[in-house]
């Protein structure tokens, strides 16, 4: 299991972030499914939706709701 955080999100939203490519580049290689807590996807919307727009945001959450190696968690 691997913990995606925000800035990993971000990076990967972003072509213009400098991790872009890294985030890019680390998401081809893994091969184990990536996990998120609500509360990173609650911030990464956010950050999403104040830098780069409501598209950008809109992206994001369909990519988790439709990409079978994501997972939302909730922590209690």
């Amino acid at each position: 299991m691997i913990i995606a955080d925000t800035g990993f999100w971000l990076a990967l939203a972003d072509q213009q972030d400098t991790h872009h490519q890294a985030a890019r580049q680390k998401l081809r290689e893994i091969d184990e499914r990536l996990i998120t807590t609500w509360c990173v996807v609650t911030e990464t919307c956010y950050l999403l939706l104040k830098r780069k727009g409501v598209l950008a945001q809109s992206k994001f959450m369909e990519s988790l709701a439709t990409e079978q190696e994501y997972t939302a968690i909730k922590i209690d």
